[in-house]
């Protein structure tokens, strides 16, 4: 698949609502963004984990980020971003 073809393929998607999160001369990588509240606060994590449980929590969402290889799903992202905060929270509070 070429450039153009890419494109005319990305047309036919449901939605227009995709942006270019990443153009190379190898690939690109789209993001489709979706309106989606977390039930949990970055305040919330902080109060019912304990350092070790967070920490195994990144642990799997970095594998899991690991495994999708060059295009990663940008929620594991935000949720690695979170966790990594919750910890840095966590040392802090201390």
């Amino acid at each position: 698949m070429n450039r153009e073809e890419f494109y005319e393929w990305l047309d036919t998607c449901p939605t227009h609502k995709w942006e270019i999160t990443y153009d190379d001369s190898e690939f690109i990588s789209v993001s489709f963004p979706i309106e989606e509240r977390s039930s949990t606060t970055l305040k919330e994590v902080n109060m019912e984990y304990t350092k070790k449980e967070l920490m195994a929590m990144l642990e799997t969402v970095r594998q899991k980020i690991a495994e999708q290889g060059r295009i990663v799903d940008a929620r594991l992202l935000e949720k690695e971003r979170d966790l990594e905060q919750a910890i840095k929270n966590l040392e802090t509070e201390r």
